[in-house]
């Protein structure tokens, strides 16, 4: 009972806070039914999390999609973060077959990659440079990549 109680708590002050960042009534903002972060105004749904809940939502979302990395980028935090070096052509024909293979094999590819970077740069700083370079509303935001703080909480337009 007090876990439900907890909840509804945390509900009303994420709904709260949506309602303040889109200047609207908490009225007209709807709790989705599968996902207690995710709400709907309108025709539009936005994910209202707080800070560790995004690192957590990224962490994972990283490691499922390691497929859709740039080869050039996942090169640089593995091997090059690790001292080791490659002249042009080198370094070209890794992209290409880091390349090939993320095409042909898409998601049976991750564990592969997770496999590359657990010995060579770390998930944890892998996780940290991806979000460096692109921003946590790239992986959040997949409408605008737009990340808005209000309060505690950080809202990402989700359509």
């Amino acid at each position: 009972m007090q876990d439900k109680t907890i909840s509804r708590l945390i509900q009303a002050h994420r709904r709260t806070a949506l309602a303040e960042n889109l200047e609207c009534l908490p009225e007209n903002i709807i709790s989705l039914p599968h996902c207690d972060k995710i709400f709907s105004v309108g025709m539009r749904e936005y994910l209202v999390v707080t800070e560790q809940e995004a690192a957590d939502i990224i962490a994972e979302q990283v490691e499922q999609e390691l497929w859709a990395f740039q080869p050039k980028f996942i090169i640089q935090h593995t091997f090059l973060h690790e001292g080791i070096t490659f002249d042009d052509d080198e370094y070209r024909a890794i992209v290409q077959g880091l390349a090939a293979i993320q095409d042909r094999l898409m998601e049976k590819c991750n564990s592969m990659l997770k496999g590359l970077i657990d010995v060579t740069c770390g998930m944890p700083f892998f996780i940290e440079e991806a979000v460096t370079h692109q921003g946590r509303g790239h992986f959040l935001a997949p409408y605008d990549e737009h990340e808005e703080q209000q309060g505690d909480f950080y809202i990402y337009r989700m359509n």
